[in-house]
């Protein structure tokens, strides 16, 4: 995870949440210099990724859910011995072991023989990074680079934090996602990983 958030300062220069009613209001600039699958991994050991899109996990008193993944979540998975790596999945329905799939193509049943991560494909932007305790929720306001499409997940674990998908709208979603690099650089329209800025508000607790 790679980002930086810049409060956009009030008509008085002050950069600080500000009361909204019952809640308070942040506006913020958020830049993304190094997009990237892997804001939460799995334990990297003992997965089995069966036909029909589902991805069971065999390691002893490892959990999916205690990891962090929830329905509607984008992952990948990274380490995959059959080319699995290039899918871009959301979860349908997950268990502590087991995760059902909506992929753009069919997983195959060999993976990396126990050495895959199943990591989510988005960025994870923090409420403390607005000045926020918890976040109610989030607004794209406007963005710098009209070629992607930007996703905002519900906010996570009590507010504390969102992730942020981002997508290249020059072809179908799925095999455009670009959280499938790993390492930051080049140009954005070819699937690197520098994302322009975009001015989110977000709205929560202090």
């Amino acid at each position: 995870m790679t980002n930086t958030v810049s409060i956009v300062a009030d008509h008085l220069g002050n950069q600080r949440p500000f009361v909204n009613g019952h809640l308070y209001m942040a506006i913020g600039d958020v830049s993304v210099s190094n997009y990237r699958a892997g804001t939460t991994n799995s334990d990297p050991s003992g997965y089995d990724a069966a036909t029909d899109e589902t991805i069971t996990r065999d390691d002893e008193g490892g959990s999916f859910l205690t990891d962090g993944y929830a329905v509607g979540d984008y992952i990948t998975i990274v380490g995959s011995a059959s080319a699995n790596d290039l899918h871009l999945m959301q979860i349908k329905t997950l268990s502590a072991t087991v995760i059902t799939t909506e992929a753009d193509t069919a997983l195959s049943a060999d993976t990396g023989g126990g050495d895959e991560v199943i990591t989510h494909a988005g960025e994870k932007i923090l409420a403390s990074s607005f000045g926020l305790k918890s976040i109610t929720s989030v607004e794209l306001l406007s963005q710098e680079n009209l070629r992607q499409r930007y996703v905002l997940s519900k906010p996570r674990d009590n507010g504390t934090f969102f992730y942020l998908y981002a997508f290249n709208t020059n072809a179908d979603n799925n095999s455009t996602l670009l959280a499938a690099s790993l390492v930051g650089g080049g140009d954005v329209a070819s699937g690197a990983t520098v994302l322009g800025e975009m001015r989110l508000k977000v709205t929560g607790t202090v």
